[in-house]
Protein backbone atom coordinates (compact mmCIF):
# COMPACT_ATOMS: atom_id res chain seq x y z
CA UNK A 1 0.00 0.00 0.00
CA UNK A 2 2.81 2.40 0.88
CA UNK A 3 4.57 1.65 -2.40
CA UNK A 4 1.42 2.23 -4.44
CA UNK A 5 0.37 5.41 -2.63
CA UNK A 6 3.50 7.43 -3.37
CA UNK A 7 2.55 10.05 -0.81
CA UNK A 8 4.01 8.90 2.52
CA UNK A 9 0.95 6.78 3.28
CA UNK A 10 1.04 5.52 6.91
CA UNK A 11 4.77 6.24 7.13
CA UNK A 12 4.66 6.95 10.85
CA UNK A 13 3.67 3.33 11.55
CA UNK A 14 5.88 0.24 11.60
CA UNK A 15 5.57 -0.63 7.90
CA UNK A 16 1.88 0.10 8.14
CA UNK A 17 1.29 -2.32 11.03
CA UNK A 18 -0.96 -0.97 13.77
CA UNK A 19 -1.53 -2.26 17.28
CA UNK A 20 -5.27 -1.97 17.69
CA UNK A 21 -5.14 -2.10 21.47
CA UNK A 22 -3.05 1.09 21.35
CA UNK A 23 -5.85 2.91 19.52
CA UNK A 24 -8.84 1.46 21.32
CA UNK A 25 -9.13 -1.38 23.82
CA UNK A 26 -11.91 -3.93 24.17
CA UNK A 27 -12.19 -6.86 26.58
CA UNK A 28 -12.73 -9.44 23.85
CA UNK A 29 -14.18 -8.75 20.43
CA UNK A 30 -15.34 -10.50 17.29
CA UNK A 31 -11.79 -11.22 16.10
CA UNK A 32 -10.84 -12.74 19.45
CA UNK A 33 -13.90 -14.97 19.33
CA UNK A 34 -13.46 -16.05 15.71
CA UNK A 35 -9.71 -16.66 15.97
CA UNK A 36 -9.94 -18.64 19.22
CA UNK A 37 -13.20 -20.55 18.90
CA UNK A 38 -13.62 -20.78 15.11
CA UNK A 39 -9.88 -21.11 14.30
CA UNK A 40 -9.92 -18.31 11.74
CA UNK A 41 -7.28 -15.72 10.90
CA UNK A 42 -9.29 -12.52 11.21
CA UNK A 43 -7.63 -9.13 11.42
CA UNK A 44 -8.51 -5.45 11.08
CA UNK A 45 -7.38 -3.54 8.01
CA UNK A 46 -7.03 0.21 8.55
CA UNK A 47 -7.27 2.31 5.39
CA UNK A 48 -6.61 5.68 6.93
CA UNK A 49 -5.40 7.28 10.13
CA UNK A 50 -8.64 9.26 10.00
CA UNK A 51 -11.51 7.22 11.41
CA UNK A 52 -13.90 8.78 8.89
CA UNK A 53 -11.84 9.99 5.92
CA UNK A 54 -13.23 12.47 3.44
CA UNK A 55 -15.28 10.64 0.77
CA UNK A 56 -13.26 12.45 -1.88
CA UNK A 57 -10.17 10.59 -0.62
CA UNK A 58 -11.69 7.13 -1.15
CA UNK A 59 -10.55 6.70 -4.80
CA UNK A 60 -6.96 7.48 -3.76
CA UNK A 61 -7.18 5.05 -0.84
CA UNK A 62 -8.57 2.39 -3.18
CA UNK A 63 -5.75 2.87 -5.67
CA UNK A 64 -3.23 2.48 -2.85
CA UNK A 65 -4.80 -0.65 -1.40
CA UNK A 66 -6.35 -2.77 -4.13
CA UNK A 67 -3.07 -4.34 -5.44
CA UNK A 68 -2.27 -5.48 -1.90
CA UNK A 69 -5.81 -6.81 -1.53
CA UNK A 70 -5.33 -8.94 -4.65
CA UNK A 71 -1.94 -10.14 -3.36
CA UNK A 72 -3.55 -11.05 -0.04
CA UNK A 73 -6.24 -13.07 -1.80
CA UNK A 74 -3.53 -14.85 -3.81
CA UNK A 75 -1.68 -15.77 -0.61
CA UNK A 76 -4.77 -17.65 0.57
CA UNK A 77 -4.04 -20.25 -2.11
CA UNK A 78 -0.61 -21.11 -0.71
CA UNK A 79 0.39 -23.32 2.21
CA UNK A 80 -0.18 -26.91 3.30
CA UNK A 81 -3.54 -28.38 2.38
CA UNK A 82 -5.29 -31.62 1.60
CA UNK A 83 -8.21 -33.89 2.46
CA UNK A 84 -8.69 -36.07 5.56
CA UNK A 85 -10.62 -39.32 5.12
CA UNK A 86 -11.48 -42.58 6.89
CA UNK A 87 -8.93 -45.22 5.84
CA UNK A 88 -11.62 -47.92 5.62
CA UNK A 89 -14.63 -46.19 4.08
CA UNK A 90 -12.94 -43.28 2.35
CA UNK A 91 -15.51 -40.93 3.86
CA UNK A 92 -14.35 -37.37 4.62
CA UNK A 93 -13.62 -36.51 8.26
CA UNK A 94 -13.65 -33.40 10.42
CA UNK A 95 -10.27 -33.77 12.12
CA UNK A 96 -8.02 -31.52 14.18
CA UNK A 97 -4.77 -30.46 12.51
CA UNK A 98 -2.14 -29.19 14.93
CA UNK A 99 1.46 -28.19 14.20
CA UNK A 100 4.01 -29.23 16.82
CA UNK A 101 5.91 -26.39 18.53
CA UNK A 102 3.97 -23.85 16.50
CA UNK A 103 0.28 -23.69 17.40
CA UNK A 104 -0.70 -21.73 20.52
CA UNK A 105 -3.90 -20.17 21.83
CA UNK A 106 -6.18 -22.40 19.74
CA UNK A 107 -4.39 -21.59 16.47
CA UNK A 108 -4.89 -25.16 15.21
CA UNK A 109 -7.47 -25.79 12.49
CA UNK A 110 -10.03 -28.45 11.58
CA UNK A 111 -10.76 -30.08 8.27
CA UNK A 112 -14.15 -29.09 6.90
CA UNK A 113 -17.12 -31.21 5.87
CA UNK A 114 -18.57 -32.27 3.51
CA UNK A 115 -15.23 -32.64 1.69
CA UNK A 116 -12.83 -33.09 4.60
CA UNK A 117 -10.46 -30.43 3.27
CA UNK A 118 -8.05 -28.45 5.43
CA UNK A 119 -5.69 -25.55 4.75
CA UNK A 120 -2.74 -24.25 6.77
CA UNK A 121 -1.43 -20.83 5.79
CA UNK A 122 2.09 -20.82 7.18
CA UNK A 123 5.52 -19.29 6.67
CA UNK A 124 8.10 -21.41 4.88
CA UNK A 125 9.78 -24.11 6.96
CA UNK A 126 9.66 -27.75 8.01
CA UNK A 127 6.73 -28.78 10.20
CA UNK A 128 5.21 -31.81 11.91
CA UNK A 129 1.42 -31.90 11.53
CA UNK A 130 -0.67 -34.13 13.78
CA UNK A 131 -4.13 -35.19 12.59
CA UNK A 132 -6.53 -36.39 15.30
CA UNK A 133 -10.20 -37.24 15.75
CA UNK A 134 -12.21 -39.05 18.41
CA UNK A 135 -12.50 -42.72 17.53
CA UNK A 136 -9.38 -42.72 15.34
CA UNK A 137 -5.67 -43.24 15.78
CA UNK A 138 -3.74 -39.97 15.48
CA UNK A 139 -1.29 -39.58 12.64
CA UNK A 140 1.72 -37.24 12.41
CA UNK A 141 3.34 -36.31 9.10
CA UNK A 142 6.28 -34.09 8.20
CA UNK A 143 5.98 -31.42 5.52
CA UNK A 144 8.29 -28.78 4.12
CA UNK A 145 6.75 -25.67 2.59
CA UNK A 146 8.25 -22.70 0.75
CA UNK A 147 6.73 -19.24 0.55
CA UNK A 148 4.35 -18.77 -2.38
CA UNK A 149 4.10 -22.52 -2.82
CA UNK A 150 1.56 -25.30 -2.25
CA UNK A 151 2.09 -28.66 -0.56
CA UNK A 152 -0.78 -31.15 -0.76
CA UNK A 153 -0.92 -33.77 2.00
CA UNK A 154 -3.98 -36.03 1.90
CA UNK A 155 -4.29 -38.05 5.11
CA UNK A 156 -6.18 -41.24 6.00
CA UNK A 157 -7.02 -41.87 9.66
CA UNK A 158 -7.46 -45.44 10.89
CA UNK A 159 -10.53 -45.99 13.11
CA UNK A 160 -10.19 -47.79 16.43
CA UNK A 161 -10.81 -51.53 16.22
CA UNK A 162 -9.22 -51.95 12.80
CA UNK A 163 -5.78 -53.14 13.83
CA UNK A 164 -4.47 -56.66 14.35
CA UNK A 165 -1.40 -58.51 15.55
CA UNK A 166 0.01 -59.33 12.12
CA UNK A 167 3.72 -58.56 12.02
CA UNK A 168 5.51 -57.09 9.03
CA UNK A 169 8.40 -58.56 7.02
CA UNK A 170 9.72 -56.46 4.15
CA UNK A 171 11.99 -57.85 1.46
CA UNK A 172 13.46 -55.90 -1.42
CA UNK A 173 14.97 -57.27 -4.62
CA UNK A 174 17.21 -54.23 -4.79
CA UNK A 175 18.28 -54.48 -1.13
CA UNK A 176 17.34 -50.84 -0.78
CA UNK A 177 15.19 -49.70 2.13
CA UNK A 178 12.21 -47.63 1.03
CA UNK A 179 8.96 -46.46 2.60
CA UNK A 180 6.33 -49.16 3.12
CA UNK A 181 2.59 -48.67 3.49
CA UNK A 182 1.93 -49.80 7.06
CA UNK A 183 -1.69 -50.57 6.17
CA UNK A 184 -0.40 -53.33 3.91
CA UNK A 185 -2.09 -52.28 0.70
CA UNK A 186 -0.83 -53.72 -2.57
CA UNK A 187 0.42 -51.48 -5.34
CA UNK A 188 2.36 -51.80 -8.59
CA UNK A 189 5.58 -52.26 -6.60
CA UNK A 190 4.33 -53.88 -3.36
CA UNK A 191 3.01 -57.45 -3.24
CA UNK A 192 1.42 -58.83 -0.08
CA UNK A 193 1.50 -62.46 1.08
CA UNK A 194 0.36 -63.96 4.39
CA UNK A 195 2.63 -66.65 5.83
CA UNK A 196 1.65 -69.08 8.59
CA UNK A 197 4.63 -70.04 10.76
CA UNK A 198 5.24 -73.34 12.54
CA UNK A 199 4.27 -71.65 15.78
CA UNK A 200 0.84 -70.90 14.34
CA UNK A 201 1.27 -67.14 14.04
CA UNK A 202 0.54 -65.19 10.89
CA UNK A 203 3.10 -62.89 9.31
CA UNK A 204 2.51 -60.51 6.46
CA UNK A 205 5.30 -60.39 3.89
CA UNK A 206 5.62 -57.27 1.75
CA UNK A 207 7.77 -57.78 -1.34
CA UNK A 208 9.11 -54.63 -2.97
CA UNK A 209 10.01 -54.89 -6.64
Amino acid sequence: CQTNSGNGYFNYLNDGITNGWDWYSVAGGRQDYMNYFKHCREFTLELSDDKTPNPNDLPTLWDANYPSLLNYMEQSLYGIRGIVTDSITGNPLKAKIEITNHDVDSSHVFSNLPIGNYHRHIFQGNYNLTFSKNGYYSKTINATILNNDIVIEDVELVPFGNTNSISEIATSKSNKIINIDILGRESKTNKIKLIKTKEGTIKKQITIN
